[in-house]
């Protein structure tokens, strides 16, 4: 196991006792995903040249400016998540659905007969859900190789071992385990109190919910029908909710017969950022388009809860905290990567078009942020930048659409491809997504109607807990695979 995996995912229980952030939240929080209306995801989300739609706010809002007549659209959707976690010995499925509200827009034109240079403006405000958050997952492990235990150990032994103990320089989970026996001392040592020889069926379930849903603002203007400029500024409103269940089943124990930890995380705040984009149509046919997206500077609050029950051999159980306990709230921020996004579109003329969008953006550069100057937290937060730094590269996202015109009726398809936003030196952990999609599409001079199937495939490499000794650290590899059916309802005035 590299040794740059091994300090990302042991980062945050040498220290949780303080912060509970890390490289995952900047991760989590900057990977968003564009959803808007029925048409636009039909076509991949491929809006960075083609234009008249108001998802382009979120990747190029000069294609605004193409609007000619003022329009409202609402866009509800059902969305399904299967979760397939596939170990050495099983494949645990889960699957849950939800109905969302995935945009509601309206789009203001001022078209003037006449004007010789700037032909229209337009002004638009609305919502849009730029990433969903919602993952059902479960896998389960056997083996005889290592415990929990032995991470606790490890964390603790390379954070001064026993006088850790003894000066309580441990984090919460670390002190929970040694008052468990999960980690006992024997001749000075620290050492595991889990026997793994014995077998152990290790078990763990990830629930998380919500989202972020962005309130949207842009204006743009057409400059003699071949130059489209614009400006959107956005306030994307984020909720994160998760509760991260692991259990033990200890084999032919002496002592410990098993054991369950339970994270819970509820994150809320909100952010700003700014899209400045333009569009060129050299000939009848041909559109080309440029953005770029400014980080999304967030301000955000955790209230986190972490619980461990233990049941021992002699029939007795230990609970930690015993009443609860009360959640450990902290305030951070994240500084998500600029974007920079290339366009070009191909028109048929009155029979359809060919779209295609290139997204550049270098989640390396993100940043996290804590407000207290204390060595501990300036100390923390220098770390986990730093693995931010090694962990992570920039992902290349091409999005491919196309739509097809017989008079008032319209078919798309789109194909979305990410790659891995893990550096070659993480690649263990995977992290490409690709999308496909179709719609079609019925529009009339003062109504349409528009729907959509989207299909999102994403694969992880999800690690239990990570050893020095790699070759024993468990994981499932997961895959996440969304279904989304979108329907839009607009009318133009």
């Amino acid at each position: 196991m590299r040794k740059l995996i091994i300090i990302a995912a042991s980062i945050v229980s040498m220290t949780q006792a303080v912060k509970a952030q890390d490289e995952t939240d900047v991760l989590r929080f900057s990977l968003n995903n564009y959803s808007g209306s029925a048409r636009a995801m039909a076509i991949g989300g491929a809006q960075g040249s083609i234009g008249a739609d108001f998802t382009a706010n979120l990747v190029n809002p000069g294609a605004l400016a193409r609007f000619s007549k003022s329009e409202f659209a609402f866009t509800p959707s059902f969305k399904t998540v299967n979760s397939t976690g596939v170990t050495d010995a099983t494949t645990k499925k889960d699957e849950r659905s939800k109905f969302n509200f995935d945009h509601i827009g309206w789009v203001m034109t001022n078209r003037e007969k006449g004007r010789r240079n700037w032909k229209n403006t337009v002004f638009s405000i609305g919502m849009s859900r730029t990433a969903d958050f919602h993952v059902n997952s479960q896998s389960s492990n056997t083996t005889t190789k290592s415990s929990l235990a032995n991470k606790f150990v490890e964390s603790i032994n390379n954070n001064g071992g026993i006088g850790a103990i003894k000066s309580n320089n441990v984090s919460l989970a670390e002190a929970y385990a040694f008052n468990s026996y999960l980690v006992d001392t024997l001749n000075g040592r620290v050492i595991s109190g889990i026997n793994s020889g014995y077998g152990i069926n290790q078990v763990k379930s990830v629930q998380s919910s919500g989202g972020i849903k962005e309130i949207n603002m842009g204006l743009a203007g057409n400059f003699q029908d071949n130059l489209l400029l614009g400006a959107s500024i956005g306030v994307p409103i984020l909720n994160y909710e998760s509760t991260v269940s692991y259990s033990e089943a200890i084999g032919d124990s002496s002592f410990v017969k098993n054991f369950n930890n339970t994270t819970t995380i509820a994150t809320s705040g909100a952010g700003i950022n700014l899209r400045l984009g333009a569009v060129y149509q050299p000939t009848q046919s041909l559109r080309l388009g440029l953005a770029l997206h400014t980080p999304t500077y967030y301000q955000l609050t955790e209230n986190s809860t972490y619980a461990l029950q233990t049941s021992y051999n002699n029939g007795t159980t230990y609970n930690q905290p015993n009443q609860g306990g009360e959640p450990n709230q902290s305030e951070f921020t994240v500084t998500s990567p600029y974007k920079a996004v290339l366009s070009s579109s191909f028109l048929l003329g009155k029979y359809g078009f060919v779209t295609a969008d290139y997204e550049y953006s270098n989640v390396s550069a993100a940043r996290i942020g804590f407000e207290g100057n204390d060595p501990i937290s300036v100390n923390y937060q220098a770390r986990v930048n730093n693995v931010i730094k090694d962990m992570f590269r920039a992902t290349n996202t091409v999005r491919l659409g196309a739509e097809a015109r017989l008079n008032s009726l319209s078919l798309r398809a789109g194909l979305v491809n990410m790659s891995s936003p893990y550096s070659t030196s993480a690649l263990d952990f995977k992290g490409n997504r690709t999308d496909l999609s179709a719609g079609i599409g019925f529009r009339t001079n003062s109504f349409f109607v528009d729907a959509a199937l989207v299909n999102s495939r994403t694969t992880t490499k999800d690690y239990y807990y990570v050893l020095e000794s790699g070759s024993t650290s468990p994981f499932a590899n997961q895959t996440n695979s969304r279904n989304n059916v979108l329907i839009t309802m607009g009318w133009k005035y």
